[in-house]
């Protein structure tokens, strides 16, 4: 009786699974002699598994050096290419919305077998191809292949091993994507196109025969009702002798749990027990792809020519240096933990990407001329190493991680979707805002690097050595009110009007001035007299505060703050200056005048400087 009104509360029962979960491993040595046993079986399962993930690599490493040959070979134009490039992410966009079901219908093993099925299909089709049509239709079927692989094969590698080294089996599936990457990059400034094309489908066909002798995810067959293969293969995985009794009551009730929580609908992934983890898994896509590394790994070496530099050199560079960084990655993902290695590579690809937009404004303004190219290496390398280090996987093993069995599928779904919209979109607009302007595109995924650090420290929980089972019950234990609360706020702290309320609530007095340091009293007697309606706004003892404010942005506004910033380009244009020159003078001197406002704002105070500004 006290766990059924248990479960009629989501909140409610992942606090009591919380707490049984976190007790795994102290009811005796059997159970951390199982959570701790690394078998052959775990590790040939692991390797195959991977196998599909050389692929991905092979795939998303293939456009770059094959680009000069397909273009002369076939007559293909510069936009003819980049949609032969983005047919990838086409692909992928298809399979994110039919790859969680596909997994939760027919299993793990068998979403694996179709993916490389496919796959290879369209390596076959590139081989042959006579016309741009089967070149795109086959990248179209790798793209399917690929974005089915990028989710199934980190979800069962996080179910078959045992979480004190799910971390580091988890990224052998992003190392081996980074072999099958610098293979083609190597390997594709020696051979042909159709060479190449053929050697990355020699992997898919492997696998599809070497399925046959693993065992399915235990995870998966008890979601189903299979308890007798779950316990073989439960058992299998982690030894004939390993004592697997406690390993397994605690999938089977945790499991058992969520599925009668859920109805089996794609909406279920909405509730507000899931807003923590969704919110993990889209943002971690969303940041990774709109900082850069879709667009540097289809597009390294149109990057290394534009900066006068060559593209063999600089892609055999990549292929050689992202190897020992993902092997960093494999080492310390269980050790390090990661939040540390996501914030590490974030902040590494943030300094090479500011970097390299600072090495192609030297460029266009033609000084050092002779530094810049190599400049523009060693950041794009910077920039690889770094990626490898944390961005290009751990967002794929999280995902992995954080989800209930019960709406992993779903979910999975969602953030693969994700991942695959945002890098079709950089894979098709980075040319054109290349040509725009490479410092400028530079910078802007510098930004977004910036953000993936703030995100990673605020939001991303450490589940190095914890149970799956832990590590959802402690998301879903997460107060969602409260949380959604906290995020309001700080997306506000982030908005450009409402910047100054969050940052004067979260400043100590000392910095943010006498006036606006009221405790907690003041707050609490202005909320006893309020109803919280809009029409509080406009009583009378708001009036002044609302006249200043309404007034400072209104005057704001029509002193033309936008519209010289929309349109200083076209000022500088009709005065017969250069508008590039003026613009990029603005933006130089605009850092060294904030940074003036920042030393300022509390010494001179604020009227003064609102006097001078005007």
């Amino acid at each position: 009786m006290e766990r059924e009104s248990l479960e009629e509360d989501g909140l409610s029962t992942s606090s009591l699974l919380l707490k049984e979960v976190s007790t795994c491993g102290n009811h005796g040595d059997p159970i951390s002699s199982s959570d701790s046993s690394v078998t052959v079986l775990l590790v040939f399962s692991t390797l195959v598994a991977v196998s599909g993930s050389f692929v991905t690599g092979c795939a998303v490493g293939y456009s770059s050096p094959a680009m000069s040959g397909i273009k002369e070979d076939l007559g293909l134009s510069a936009a003819a290419y980049s949609l032969f490039g983005s047919m990838l992410t086409i692909g992928g966009l298809v399979a994110a919305l039919l790859n969680g079901t596909i997994t939760d219908v027919i299993g793990r093993k068998r979403t694996m077998w179709l993916s490389q099925i496919l796959s290879t299909a369209g390596w076959l089709s590139i081989v042959f191809t006579k016309n741009a049509w089967w070149l795109d239709a086959g990248r179209a079927l790798i793209g399917f292949g690929v974005g089915v692989t990028v989710y199934v094969v980190p979800v069962y590698i996080a179910e078959i091993a045992p979480k004190n080294v799910r971390g580091a089996f988890a990224s052998f599936n992003q190392s081996m994507q980074a072999c099958g990457f610098s293979l083609t990059y190597f390997v594709g400034t020696i051979v042909s196109w159709r060479t190449l094309a053929l050697i990355g489908g020699i992997p898919g066909v492997l696998q599809i025969f070497s399925l046959y002798f693993i065992p399915e995810s235990p995870r998966w067959l008890v979601k189903v009702g299979r308890k007798c293969e779950f316990e073989a293969a439960l058992q299998r995985l982690r030894g004939k002798s390993a004592d697997i009794s406690q390993e397994a009551a605690d999938i089977t009730v945790y499991t058992e749990t969520f599925e009668r929580q859920s109805h089996s609908r794609f909406l279920d992934v909405f509730q507000k027990r899931y807003a923590h983890s969704l919110t993990i898994g889209l943002g971690l896509m969303l940041l990774q792809q709109f900082g850069g590394a879709s667009a540097f790994s289809y597009y390294a070496s149109s990057i290394f020519e534009s900066a006068d530099f060559s593209s063999s050199i600089g892609t055999r560079s990549v292929a050689i240096v992202v190897m020992p960084a993902f092997a960093v990655t494999v080492i310390f993902t269980d050790k390090a933990g990661r939040r540390p290695l996501l914030m590490v590579s974030s902040a590494g690809m943030c300094l090479s990407c500011l970097i390299l937009g600072l090495s192609f404004y030297m460029q266009d303004l033609h000084i050092c001329k002779d530094v810049t190219p190599i400049l523009v290496f060693l950041a794009i390398l910077a920039y690889f190493v770094t990626l490898s280090v944390g961005m290009a996987g751990l967002p794929w093993i999280l995902m992995s991680e954080i989800f209930p069995v019960n709406v992993r599928g779903r979910a999975g779904s969602m953030v693969s979707f994700a991942h695959w919209s945002c890098s079709w979109i950089m894979s098709y607009t980075f040319n054109f805002m290349f040509e725009w302007s490479a410092p400028g595109t530079c910078f802007i995924f510098a930004g977004v690097c910036g953000l993936a650090i703030l995100f990673t420290a605020r939001l991303v929980p450490e589940t190095k050595e914890q149970a799956l089972e832990e590590v959802q019950a402690s998301l879903n234990h997460f107060s969602a009110n409260a949380w959604w609360l906290d995020i309001g706020r700080e997306l506000n702290g982030l908005g450009i009007g409402v910047a100054p309320v969050y940052i004067a609530e979260i400043t100590p007095r000392s910095v943010r001035g006498a006036f606006t340091a009221f405790d907690q009293d003041y707050t609490e007697t202005f909320e006893r007299q309020s109803q919280s309606t809009i029409l509080d706004l406009f009583q009378r003892r708001y009036a002044h505060p609302l006249m200043i404010a309404v007034g400072l942005m209104t005057l704001q506004q029509f002193g033309g703050a936008n519209a010289f910033a929309y349109y200083t380009g076209s000022i500088f244009e009709s005065a017969g200056f250069s508008s590039s020159f003026g613009t990029r003078s603005i933006a130089i001197v605009q850092i060294p005048a904030t940074v003036l406002s920042v030393i300022w704002t509390d010494k001179a105070g604020r009227r003064p400087l609102l006097m001078v500004r005007k």
